[in-house]
């Protein structure tokens, strides 16, 4: 068990027990039976340290946001030497049923995260956490699901690198992006946590641009993106789930600058085109390397094999090899809808002893139906004045339970954790809620209410 081997390492040097450090990064899927069931399969998918002898599972608790929850088992690597040395995958799928049609937050926390992170505070002693919302009250039928790997190594000093972190949405619902902290338990962000200036996401397609800058020192880097998940209701969006997904960028002094992808399109800064099922669409993309380090051009696709294919050949010039890829884009009938698909194209050169492995990405948002306007991109609430003002919290101090009322339309997030930031309990209400406390001693809590995720208010509440 990791338990023990964590006691041997507080105790004394254990020999090889010190690559107990393992988890890299990782993410949750929901995905209900179909599209009106309580019953939802959850799948958490995990990188990992393939030279740690600790595994995924054993000790790591998954929360099914319904007040119950399981201790994952022992799971074995799937060693992913495409994604780098020392990387590997591991994946465990459970089916659970819910006790009413509510929106629920599920979450997957264990020890440990890999060692020697440099943006953050004693990774090697740091849980590793992730967590996706999916609502059952509204019909989705499943959280977004992301399309390419998330673990991507890079040159070092004074390159750029465009990493995918896209999803793919099985409902007809608005997906957008955003950059956040890594989490080590629910709502606790990593102690020490700081992001590289020149990082940025796009808050449509999903594409991390880095610029990284000439003094940025060697190593690993875990980052955090969020992908929301946003349903019309009303002519209105609405925030219905989200997934957050841990990932790490692993930079290297002796790789050389990163080929780019170029293709032969003009597209606006959201990549978006317009493809009816009338209509063919091709696209061809561009990766000039160096034939030595077997690059590869592949295609992650949210459309099925019937609606788009991908395909590849080597070419020449003056400057050296290119490979070519053929995206073609055939949508057939079933596929119009409202909201776009995302495709993405990956350039990968596998590594070696003097060149590390590299990955460059490009996005595509494919529209069927037609092309809005102007993306609908939602600002995320922010605490201010007014909004704290309309969050009443009561009574304090409190015996049996505390009210809490929200006087602004949406979802809302109740939160409570004791005085030390254990996390206690949670509830997802609109306008008001109560949280029962008579299952808890005596003492001091703190209340967090959030919006979109963001912390809005924590209030101190004392429990006689």
């Amino acid at each position: 068990m990791k338990k023990i081997l964590l006691l041997c390492l507080l105790a004394l040097p254990c020999g090889h027990l010190l690559l107990a450090s393992h988890l890299r990064c990782g993410y949750i899927i929901a995905e209900r039976s179909n599209c009106t069931s309580r019953t939802v399969k959850i799948k958490i998918v995990v990188f990992t340290n393939t030279a740690s002898d600790v595994k995924f599972g054993e000790d790591g608790i998954l929360y099914f946001g319904d007040g119950t929850s399981i201790v994952v088992p022992r799971v074995e690597n799937t060693p992913r030497p495409d994604l780098g040395a020392n990387i590997g995958m591991a994946s465990y799928t459970v089916n659970h049923l819910y006790g009413s049609l509510d929106s629920y937050l599920i979450s997957y926390v264990e020890p440990n995260r890999n060692g020697g992170v440099l943006n953050m505070e004693d990774s090697f002693w740091t849980t590793f956490y992730t967590e996706t919302r999916i609502n059952l009250a509204i019909g989705t039928c499943s959280s977004p699901v992301f399309l390419s790997p998330p673990v991507f190594f890079s040159a070092l000093q004074g390159s750029e690198f465009k990493i995918s972190l896209g999803t793919a949405s099985h409902d007809d619902n608005l997906i957008t992006y955003e950059m956040a902290v890594p989490y080590r338990d629910r709502g606790l962000p990593v102690v020490g946590y700081t992001q590289p200036g020149g990082m940025s996401v796009n808050n449509l397609t999903g594409v991390l641009t880095w610029n990284i800058e000439n003094q940025t020192q060697a190593g690993e880097y875990t980052f955090a993106v969020i992908a929301k998940q946003w349903a019309k209701v009303d002519d209105q969006y609405r925030l219905i789930g989200f997934s957050r997904i841990d990932f790490q960028v692993i930079l290297n002094s002796n790789a050389s600058e990163i080929p780019m992808l170029d293709d032969n399109q003009e597209l606006d800064e959201y990549s978006r085109i317009l493809v009816q099922p009338t209509e063919e669409k091709k696209i061809k993309v561009f990766y000039e390397v160096d034939s030595d380090r077997n690059p590869i051009l592949e295609m992650f696709s949210e459309l099925d094999n019937e609606s788009v294919s991908f395909t590849t050949y080597d070419s020449a010039a003056p400057t050296g090899d290119i490979k070519v890829g053929v995206l073609t884009i055939t949508p057939q009938e079933a596929d119009v809808r409202e909201n776009a698909y995302l495709i993405t194209v990956r350039g990968r050169l596998n590594g070696g002893p003097s060149s590390p492995a590299s990955v460059s990405d490009i996005n595509y948002v494919i529209y069927t139906d037609e092309i809005p306007e102007f993306p609908f991109i939602v600002d995320p609430v922010t605490a201010t004045e007014r909004e704290i003002a309309e969050i009443e919290v009561f009574p304090n101090p409190v015996q049996e339970q505390v009210n809490i009322e929200v006087n602004r339309p949406g979802e809302s997030e109740a939160l409570l954790y004791t005085a030390q930031g254990v996390f206690v309990k949670t509830k997802t209400f609109e306008l008001t809620t109560s949280l029962i406390l008579t299952d808890l001693p005596s003492g001091v809590y703190i209340c967090e209410i959030r919006r979109n995720n963001i912390i809005v208010k924590r209030i101190k509440i004392i429990k006689d």
